[in-house]
């Protein structure tokens, strides 16, 4: 389910860049070492704005999950049904996304789970989407 990336300014840019080139940055707190996901502009725990930008592993469990059988919009009814996780990854930070791939309706909370970035037509990045893997 591939969806484009959103324009982005300031800090979320350098995010969106790192997307399109295949990555997902987490940012990792210096004085606590608290890691979060999604760009901010100060630590949610300490509120340190002193912080560096970590790769993520792209590797994960599924927390939690729901299976979309209603589109909320005409443009995702061809899509239907499809999963949305809540995905703990391996750093520490939680992700929401879809999850894609073959018998991604059988997904399972604990599930591990891998991330992918799919692209259009045109060879454009979206945003990440997660697939089960083997444990």
């Amino acid at each position: 389910m591939y969806r484009s990336i959103p324009k982005s300014t300031g800090l979320s840019d350098h995010y969106r860049r790192n997307l399109e080139k295949g990555t997902i940055l987490l940012q990792s707190c210096v004085p606590s070492a608290h890691i979060w996901h999604y760009p901010r502009p100060v630590c949610p725990e300490c509120g340190s704005n002193n912080f560096s930008w970590i790769p993520a592993s792209g590797r994960g469990t599924i927390a939690s999950y729901t299976i979309v059988r209603h589109a909320p919009s005409a443009a995702l009814k061809e899509e239907l049904p499809y999963i949305v996780a809540m995905v703990d990854l391996k750093e520490g930070p939680r992700m929401t996304g879809t999850i894609t791939g073959e018998n991604a309706l059988e997904v399972q909370i604990g599930d591990p789970i891998e991330v992918e970035i799919l692209k259009d037509t045109s060879g454009q990045p979206g945003m990440p989407v997660f697939r089960r893997v083997s444990a």
